[in-house]
């Protein structure tokens, strides 16, 4: 019954659709009318189709209505079935509750009095469990891994299981530091100390440990002429110029570099500046190029932007540049255009339809304001002449 409902009003809306789309603007397609809907309660609603499946409802079809329509009752909820649980024993609960009590439901028909639950798996027994130094325990795989050993699986147990043995520690080298004292250590532990191993099958009683020569000092120039013998490290450090290997300032002329020379800067007003060409473009000038003075350059000031027709939404229209109609929300109209040769034409209103609320009534208002009002829009060519909103009571 209620497939044959369903086809009817799928063959019903394809037929709406279609004459939809050959009908003319001025004569608009009626509004839906109401029809039995059904609920999975067994309630009915005399509703349209959409509002009927907006309300997770199901609507019975043309020429329905509830007061000559029965739904079909709800199912009932189902009964308790015998429901299992991991140690094995049973009780008899609903689906929900035993699922929810971690149970598995055991189907329709069943009773724990006349079902019988697979038993629990039997708990694990000993195995062999290996520890890193090589000893060797019965334990449970769990207790095994708990203990931080490797369970060697079923069937083994350490009286016929032999654990391999633990690596041989590492060997120790001659272990140099700084102060060139030495210690024989694992290469690991010598540079975790900060020293310095000395390779394989050494030991501190056949190496000695030498520290490198000091690197050695070159001039070192300072921004104000100065000089001191550094380290190249040393110089850059105190934000000196090192000279190169074998200077040093018994044999070094420190000299200032000349200043960068001065060119011409051009600013957006026109205006110049004789400016280094780093101090113009950090005053965001144009530098003219080398052997250039203000003296002998003219900065020639940019043409201003075009102006062109600015039409806005009013229908108003005003001579600006392209960003200057961007910026107050109007709509550029081109290059050579001008609002003495424009018109500015206004769009059309948009389209009000009947807008029905759930107190009855009804107001004419376009999509946008019927929804921001919190109502319910019946469709474009719809008024509220042609239309009769629903109320609450008329729904019971």
């Amino acid at each position: 019954m209620l497939r044959k409902h369903w086809l009817e009003l799928v063959l019903l809306t394809a037929g709406v659709a279609l004459l939809a789309q050959g009908a003319a603007v001025a004569n608009p397609p009626p509004p839906p009318t109401p029809m039995a809907c059904c609920f999975p309660d067994g309630t009915c609603q005399d509703l349209t189709p959409m509002e009927c499946m907006h309300q997770h409802g199901h609507p019975m079809g043309p020429n329905t209505a509830c007061a000559n329509f029965q739904c079909p009752p709800p199912p009932p909820p189902p009964g308790p079935m015998a429901c299992c649980f991991p140690d094995g024993t049973c009780q008899d609960l609903t689906p929900e509750a035993c699922m929810q009590a971690h149970g598995h439901p055991m189907g329709p028909n069943t009773a724990c009095a006349n079902f019988q639950c697979p038993p629990p798996p039997p708990p694990p027994g000993p195995v062999a469990c290996c520890f890193p130094d090589g000893t060797c325990q019965d334990l449970t795989p769990e207790a095994c891994m708990q203990a931080h050993g490797h369970p060697m699986g079923p069937n083994t147990a350490c009286a016929n299981f032999q654990c391999p043995p633990p690596p041989p520690p590492p060997a120790t080298v001659a272990c140099c530091f700084p102060d060139n004292t030495c210690q024989d250590l694992t290469p690991m532990e010598c540079m975790q100390a900060h020293g310095h191993p000395m390779g394989p099958n050494t030991a501190c009683a056949n190496v000695v440990c030498e520290a490198p020569p000091p690197p050695p000092t070159v001039a070192c120039c300072f921004p104000d002429n100065t000089c001191q013998d550094l380290t190249p490290m040393e110089c850059m450090q105190a934000h000196g110029h090192p000279m190169g290997p074998n200077t040093a300032c018994a044999n070094v002329v420190c000299e200032a570099p000349p200043p960068p020379p001065t060119v011409a800067c051009c600013f957006p007003d026109g205006t110049c500046q004789d400016l280094t060409p780093r101090a113009c473009m950090h005053q965001h000038g144009h530098p003219m190029g080398p052997n250039t003075a203000c003296a002998n350059i003219v900065c020639e000031t940019p043409p201003p932007p075009p102006t062109m027709a600015c039409c806005f939404a009013d229908g108003t229209c005003q001579d600006l540049t392209m960003r200057a109609c961007r910026q107050a929300h109007g709509h550029p109209m081109g290059p050579n255009t001008a609002c003495a040769n424009i018109v500015c034409e206004t769009p059309p209103p948009p389209p009000t339809m009947a807008c029905c609320f759930a107190d009855g009534t009804c107001q004419d208002l376009t999509m946008r304001a019927c929804r921001q009002a919190h109502g319910h829009p019946m469709g474009h060519g719809t008024t509220c002449a042609t239309v009769t909103c629903q109320r609450p009571a008329d729904k019971d």
